[in-house]
């Protein structure tokens, strides 16, 4: 599916498993602070639903090395983890634009939704796992589980904010 806010890049190659880290090795790292300025619950707080981790070297090395000769520029690139489902509340991204996702696992029957400035829903789509997909996040959106069978987990790349949307083919 692609729309004026998802997009599935198939330049972009599939993350290859042996970078990847499972949900266990992920959920042992340390939190990162991020969002401690909006919450200070996001850090160290192991009973908050979402994480931020640093990924390895390894896969940050190898993402760059995919989406430097596209964008022009090094990316950060992170795990997140979501641990429950009522928690994903709309909102916009105050440091992105966009954000490429990469789904290892879902964490049940989710969907992505966008909304207008007066948050009425203007487009929704179930991301694939295992397949990047490219989001406008500097608009309202929000994440819905229909169903939730687990923690979802996700590779997250933040582009810098100086970057507008460049929709990738």
């Amino acid at each position: 599916m692609n729309s004026a806010y998802f997009n599935y890049p198939t330049c972009l190659p599939n993350i290859p498993n042996d970078l990847l880290q499972s949900f266990d090795e992920i959920n042992a790292q340390h939190r990162l602070a991020e969002g401690t300025k909006k919450d200070p619950r996001w850090a160290e707080n192991p009973t908050w639903p979402i994480s931020i981790h640093d990924v390895r070297p390894d896969l940050n090395d190898w993402i760059n090395s995919v989406f430097v000769p596209l964008l022009g520029v090094r990316v950060a690139t992170h795990y997140m983890i979501i641990r429950q489902s009522e928690i994903h509340n709309i909102h916009r991204d105050a440091a992105r634009i966009m954000s490429f996702n990469y789904i290892i696992h879902a964490g049940g029957d989710v969907v992505t939704r966008m909304f207008d400035d007066d948050k009425n829903l203007v487009d929704s789509c179930s991301i694939e796992e295992r397949r990047w997909c490219q989001l406008r996040v500097d608009g309202f959106h929000d994440i819905q589980f229909n169903t939730y069978t687990g923690p979802r987990f996700s590779v997250i790349v933040t582009t810098p904010k100086s970057i507008d949307y460049i929709k990738l083919d």
